[in-house]
């Protein structure tokens, strides 16, 4: 009799709060579009995120971890990374996957985005593409331009093997915001940068331009949409996440919420462009699981 008491007692006290609760500690970068975070301090639940583009993603994937406490944590890329390589449990709901990064980070596709375009002074942009809307990365490296890229951010194969080629004619900058960046081409400051479609968007409807700049898209780099990645640390902890997260993104491909998290922030001509790639890429999410590495 005293074991059977001795049982009841560690079911409803002892044992049950020993038992560590699921955390996934969720990072935020103030991005927008791609977060906006209302305040400074981060959102304690998933109804205080604001309504950029990872907020959305963040939203459905939630919605399909009932299994999970979710917790929120401010900081900038170079910080985020930092943590992963630390070793410690975190996630990044708007990575994309690199070489390097997957030494300490397990990915799993959650978004297809539209190409990076370069970023220019209106009249610079007339100079190099005349009526055209587009240009080549050949160009801005013969007219001797001086860029601008945010240290420690991924813009996709073709343009991180153009920055690094570029070394000594393109700044690296730590930036707490993409603004900031965009704002130093629009000064003269610099005379281009890259960027998404979906922010340069953003800024416009923010009225953040006083003089204006012009948004090209690239000829290198215009055919592959960029895959956005939810990436946890690599661990085994990250290892059994990035399954269940895996996992949600296939459920919630099937679901408006996840399938139009960008559309809000695409001009429409940008949107109608790129649907049909968008479309496929979360049918084929759908229909089979995708965790790198392996």
């Amino acid at each position: 009799m005293k074991w059977l008491v001795a049982v009841l007692i560690c079911l409803s006290t002892a044992c049950h709060a020993a038992a560590p609760a699921q955390v996934i500690t969720w990072m935020l970068y103030d991005w927008p579009p791609i977060y906006i975070i209302p305040t400074w301090a981060p959102p304690r639940t998933v109804n205080e995120l604001g309504n950029g583009i990872g907020d959305h993603v963040l939203t459905a994937l939630i919605q399909e971890l009932p299994q999970y406490e979710h917790r929120f944590q401010r900081a900038n890329l170079t910080r985020i990374f930092s943590e992963m390589q630390q070793g410690n449990p975190v996630c990044y709901a708007t990575a994309l996957r690199t070489p390097e990064r997957e030494r300490f980070a397990y990915f799993s596709p959650v978004q297809a985005m539209p190409p990076i375009h370069v970023v220019l002074r209106e009249d610079t942009a007339r100079k190099l593409a005349g009526t055209g809307g587009s240009i080549a990365l050949a160009q801005l490296q013969s007219a001797g331009l001086r860029g601008l890229y945010e240290l420690k951010r991924s813009y996709g194969k073709v343009l991180d093997g153009f920055i690094q080629q570029q070394q000594g004619k393109i700044q690296a900058q730590q930036s707490e915001g993409v603004r900031q960046l965009l704002l130093m081409v629009e000064s003269g400051q610099s005379d281009y940068a890259f960027e998404y479609p979906f922010v340069v968007e953003y800024l416009r409807r923010q009225s953040a331009f006083r003089s204006g700049v012009s948004m090209l898209a690239i000829n290198d780099n215009n055919q592959a949409l960029l895959m956005s990645n939810v990436a946890c640390t690599r661990s085994p902890w990250g290892r059994k996440v990035i399954a269940d997260i895996d996992g949600a993104i296939r459920r919630g491909a099937l679901k408006p919420l996840l399938r139009q998290a960008t559309s809000g922030w695409l001009a429409p001509e940008i949107q109608q462009r790129y649907q049909t790639r968008f479309d496929a890429f979360y049918d084929a999410r759908v229909r089979a699981p995708d965790i790198s590495p392996p």
